[in-house]
């Protein structure tokens, strides 16, 4: 699934292509990957439209339009967005394209076609229910080292499971998770509220940096990901922990080991992560 370092390279990308472009032509292939409203009634109320702004919401992408309306849009797991200047989008995988006035279209792929689009109507963005669902955003700086370790002291969950809640952190996964639990030398199996100040404030730290270096890198792909221009991303080459299995730790040399927490495969060295 794309995690926030996914999504926020494809909000850059969308923000240098689709910003002052009015939508002529919408074409949906997969009427399933419409939510809530009619294929017909997303084609009109969408249609004659131009994009203004892209924001990124944790793992949401919302687009906002001259009309107050907003298109968000989740990739969930095998979605991603691609752009082209000329030619008309196909593929195996097409959801849905939106032509624009300069013959410029952008199109959603999605192999299992879990991702949605919906077509909102908010007086504001945060009264979106999606995305005020969301916890604080650690690359937005929406929540500082002491608020963040004052909300881990107060769970006894496993930090792992804690940093996945979307409603405790917004835009993390299974990938940055695993790598900043091992860049902080943290176990992923360590309940929350045994986590002294220095500890979640490293632990803080380190998810904020991973996160930056992983944007700078144009994201993770392992499979489907790609970004707007259809680049894979290069963070995998710079992954310490995360599908190591088997191999040696960079701190110890430890064999990093496999395993499961709550159904998701975590990796970690049982040597240096506490």
């Amino acid at each position: 699934m794309p995690e926030l370092p996914e999504v926020q390279t494809i909000v850059n990308g969308l923000k240098h292509t689709i910003i002052g472009k009015q939508i002529i032509d919408i074409g949906i292939v997969h009427k399933n990957v419409i939510a809530e409203i009619s294929p017909h009634e997303f084609i009109f109320t969408l249609t004659g439209k131009i994009f203004k702004h892209v924001m990124r919401y944790g793992k949401y992408i919302v687009i906002s339009t001259n009309d107050h309306i907003s298109l968000l849009i989740h990739l969930k797991v095998t979605g991603w967005l691609l752009y082209f200047n000329s030619t008309t989008p196909r593929g195996k995988y097409l959801g849905v394209y939106l032509g624009f006035h300069d013959g410029s279209y952008l199109s959603y792929h999605d192999k299992w076609r879990w991702g949605r689009l919906y077509l909102l109507h908010p007086q504001r963005i945060s009264d979106i229910p999606q995305i005020q669902r969301l916890g604080p955003d650690l690359i937005k700086g929406e929540i500082d080292a002491r608020e963040f370790h004052t909300s881990l002291s107060t769970s006894s969950s496993t930090v792992y499971r804690w940093l996945l809640n979307q409603r405790n952190i917004a835009g993390l996964g299974n990938i940055y998770v695993n790598e900043g639990l091992y860049r902080a030398q943290i176990s992923p199996a360590r309940p929350c509220n045994t986590l002294g100040e220095v500890e979640a404030t490293r632990l803080y730290d380190t998810l904020i940096r991973v996160m930056t270096e992983a944007i700078h890198y144009r994201g993770t792909t392992f499979s489907d990901y790609r970004d707007i221009s259809g680049h894979p991303g290069q963070f995998q080459a710079h992954l310490q922990v995360f599908k190591r299995e088997g191999q040696a730790c960079i701190r110890c040399g430890h064999q990093i080991v496999r395993s499961k927490l709550g159904g998701r495969s975590i990796f970690y060295c049982n040597k240096c992560q506490f």
